[in-house]
């Protein structure tokens, strides 16, 4: 429930603004002092308004319960019918608080940033939307500046990443390469405008060392964010949360264990390895099409993403490749 839903609250927030003009209405005090100062002061009223008013509910569900178990002590004794019209009262004031707790969405919720509507089918849709509406925003605001072709990649990085990256990773349905298709689009009208594309999206794309602009490749960073998840599935990783014990009973654990096998044959060792090296060819066994295609995406990609940043045909050594990415950071 919002917190303007509360009865009372829009008075006591015109109260509280009234009360600090009245008593902050000095000639010494400029618009922009005032301005900033009142904002802090019903941050901090706002903030303590939805504890203030959980506390008093909770504080009366604790009193109504006292009351209705001396009611019901009483009317164990009593027998007569004013108590027992007693207790229908408390209870029925009761369930009215016991309710209020949930609130019960009929067209789906948000729950921290993330929009989860009825249907689940519409999650994708539903999220990423909205948000190339922001990025639209983002990008319409900054056309007004003149920037070059280095800092509108900057900006791409500093204001828009953040946002796409936490909407992939929080979103656990497929993305469609379509919305990809579409953020790209919309980047390359950022970073053109009007006037002729002169690189491609792939050459922006590329890393730095080989002559790329270093713009991110959100596809990439999407598989990425995916197949990080497959480490806790590990047979031999270092820390297991809690949950993988729960779920090693379906088919990712049959994933995993021919991932495993395949980067234990591969190199023979562990799977601390470079995994530039993982082949993705898979001997017939008892899995079927669906599962090994998972595998095959799964290795597939990981290979594709660090090959992106390492240039070698062979994969390096442990020891290399852990002194590079050391140095890299």
């Amino acid at each position: 429930v919002h917190i303007y839903a509360y009865s009372g609250f829009i008075k006591l927030i015109r109260d509280e603004i009234q009360f600090y003009k009245q008593t902050n209405n000095r000639e010494d005090t400029t618009l922009a002092t005032w301005w900033d100062a009142m904002k802090a002061c019903l941050r901090g009223r706002i903030i303590s308004y939805a504890p203030f008013k959980k506390k008093a509910a909770n504080k009366n569900v604790i009193t109504l319960e006292a009351k209705l178990k001396a009611l019901e002590s009483v009317h164990s004794h009593t027998k007569d019918r004013v108590t027992l019209n007693k207790i229908v009262k408390v209870k029925y004031k009761l369930n009215v608080l016991y309710n209020r707790k949930f609130r019960w969405s009929v067209n789906g919720f948000r729950y921290l940033g993330i929009q989860i509507p009825s249907d689940y089918t519409k999650m994708v849709r539903a999220n990423m939307e909205p948000m190339f509406e922001r990025i639209k925003m983002e990008f319409g605001r900054w056309s007004r500046v003149r920037l070059t072709i280095w800092g509108k990649i900057s900006c791409i990085k500093m204001m828009t990443a953040p946002m796409i990256f936490y909407i992939l990773s929080n979103i656990p349905l497929h993305i469609p390469d379509k919305y990809f298709k579409d953020l790209d689009f919309l980047i390359r009208q950022f970073l053109w405008g009007s006037s002729p594309h002169r690189l491609s999206i792939k050459k922006l794309q590329a890393s730095a060392k080989p002559g790329g602009f270093s713009l991110p490749h959100f596809q990439w960073y999407y598989w990425v964010m995916n197949v990080k998840q497959l480490r806790a599935w590990l047979p031999t990783a270092p820390v297991k949360p809690i949950w993988s014990h729960i779920e090693t009973e379906n088919w990712w654990e049959n994933i995993m264990e021919v991932i495993f096998s395949v980067l234990k044959r591969r190199f023979g060792i562990s799977p601390k390895l470079s995994i530039l090296g993982i082949t993705t060819e898979l001997s017939d066994g008892d899995f079927s099409s669906y599962t090994k295609r998972w595998i095959i995406l799964a290795l597939t990609t990981a290979k594709r993403v660090l090959l992106r940043h390492w240039r070698k045909k062979s994969p390096p050594p442990y020891e290399e490749w852990l002194k590079t990415r050391q140095g890299n950071g």
